[in-house]
């Protein structure tokens, strides 16, 4: 994927960062929160939320609930969007 940095954001976030944001991970009570940059929107499962924050940007959320649900599928999704704020 490529070099990136975490920053720790108090109380309960982390965010892996290039030159700018391309995950975020907040954990929750029961699950971790994984958010996302595409620049398209691809709503399916396990996506529950997403929103549009620019015209070539959308932020995608997916719940982790337990390990087996970060799939081949959520790590496409990551390297594209290390890949995407990279240009």
């Amino acid at each position: 994927m490529g070099s990136f940095v975490e920053e720790a954001v108090p109380p309960d976030v982390i965010r892996f960062k290039t030159v700018s944001t391309f995950l975020s991970v907040k954990v929750k009570s029961k699950h971790l929160e994984i958010t996302f940059y595409l620049d398209y929107l691809d709503d399916v499962p396990p996506v529950s939320k997403y929103l549009h924050s620019s015209k070539n940007r959308v932020i995608h959320l997916v719940a982790i609930d337990s390990e087996e649900d970060i799939d081949k599928q959520l790590e496409d999704w990551i390297c594209y969007s290390h890949n995407l704020i990279n240009g």
